[in-house]
């Protein structure tokens, strides 16, 4: 495949990002991955930016998911992932590497990727939610993403479900996050051990 066919794929969560090179076809070439033991971006961008510098051979452009909100102009909204403020991931990949690089909330991502690409073929319409260390939606209607004015729709995480219930990273109570989450169920799960 023509180097200026690929792009790199680019995931940023909480725990980790994930790097991967992928052609026209849709085919995985190289891979990485870098922790994130620190808990704040800080601890872990530099070998990020370090990992896609690796992976950088003829690229086209660059595509990053990120576990948190994103604003329309691109701007990360993070509540949950520290260290972000004053890091545009999408503005300093596509000056270090020179092509073009967007990024979207990692849910809005999933949203276009199985409406597009997804087991039932292309579909007009669908909402995508994950559950991992946070939970996010993704809301796909008449062959476009919604974002919303802020960049937050589908952002089913911060619903309350609770109005009494545990705090949440954002700020309020009882947010499904809070509750539901891989992090939630792993914090409860602690608990339950350690009282027994």
């Amino acid at each position: 495949m023509a180097a200026q066919q690929r792009v790199l794929a680019l995931d940023i969560s909480g725990s980790r990002a994930r790097l991967a090179v992928i052609d026209a076809g849709g085919e995985l070439g190289r891979r990485a991955e870098v922790p994130n033991r620190g808990g704040q971006a800080q601890s872990y961008w530099p070998a990020v930016r370090a990992a896609a510098e690796d992976l950088a051979h003829g690229l086209a452009a660059v595509g990053i998911s990120f576990g948190g909100p994103v604003d329309r102009a691109g701007q990360i909204l993070s509540i949950h992932v520290d260290g972000w403020s004053g890091i545009d991931p999408a503005a300093e990949l596509g000056a270090q590497l020179g092509v073009p690089a967007v990024i979207e909330n990692d849910a809005n991502c999933g949203a276009v990727g199985e409406a597009r690409f997804g087991r039932w073929g292309a579909v007009d319409s669908l909402v995508f939610l994950t559950c991992s260390t946070g939970i996010g939606g993704g809301i796909y209607s008449a062959g476009h993403l919604l974002r919303g004015a802020r960049g937050l729709a589908g952002e089913l995480g911060h619903l309350c479900v609770d109005p009494n219930g545990l705090s949440c990273p954002c700020g309020s109570r009882g947010c499904l996050e809070a509750m539901c989450s891989g992090t939630a169920i792993a914090r409860r799960a602690t608990a339950a051990l350690s009282a027994s």
